[in-house]
């Protein structure tokens, strides 16, 4: 993601206002998560097994990583829509492939 105070960000700044409905879909989802946490929280203080408390960590870091994945969709969605694409390419490969660079090197950046 462009940083904050980026000139480019500035200029294309009407890209990346979200509609509402995505809002409430990421409140919703974001809410979950923190839920979650609560109850691993509570699982730790109520001495719950370790691999119970992996597990369920492992949720709240899949769930993360399906919110992440749905922003950076939204966002490349919206600035494919002024770009061109490769040759050879369709616009869903094209999104697919940068969907897939963006959150492996979220991952190893």
């Amino acid at each position: 993601m462009l940083p904050v105070q980026s000139p480019l960000r500035r200029e294309l700044s009407h890209l990346f206002d979200m509609d509402t409905q995505l809002q409430q879909d990421l409140q919703n989802r974001l809410r979950c998560v923190e839920g979650h946490v609560r109850g691993i929280a509570a699982m730790v203080t109520n001495d719950r097994p370790i691999a119970d408390i992996l597990l369920q960590m492992d949720a709240v870091e899949g769930s993360l990583r399906a919110i992440r994945r749905l922003l950076l969709e939204t966002e490349l969605e919206a600035l494919l829509e002024h770009a061109s694409v490769p040759s050879g390419q369709t616009r869903d490969q094209f999104r697919a492939n940068l969907v897939a660079f963006l959150e492996f090197s979220g991952r190893n950046g």
